[in-house]
């Protein structure tokens, strides 16, 4: 009997990965600080663009909605007010 493989794939393989290229991470006080495995609270106001629900002959009905993100926000890893006075006008100027 074969042994088991666990799955190390993505844990969520279905497109819910957000790619931030320069100019954004720009835009975005503390994007430019962060580091892979960081975990950021993202906030965003999104616009639903589409909705659909599909019938399905075997199963449950397919159901989706596309959403397009406008305006994003991160949690910065440190409070604005546990930081110095240089790192608060960097911050708040952006």
């Amino acid at each position: 009997m074969a042994a088991e493989v666990p799955y190390e794939g993505d844990k969520y393989p279905y497109g819910l990965t957000i790619r931030l290229e320069r100019d954004q991470i720009n835009k975005l006080p503390g994007a430019e600080k962060l580091k892979t495995g960081d975990i950021v609270t993202l906030m965003s106001d999104a616009k639903v663009i589409s909705t659909r629900i599909e019938e399905r002959e075997r199963g449950e009905n397919a159901h989706t909605v596309e959403l397009q993100l406008q305006k994003i926000g991160l949690n910065p890893k440190k409070s604005l007010s546990s930081m110095d006075l240089d790192e608060y006008r960097k911050e708040r100027s952006r």
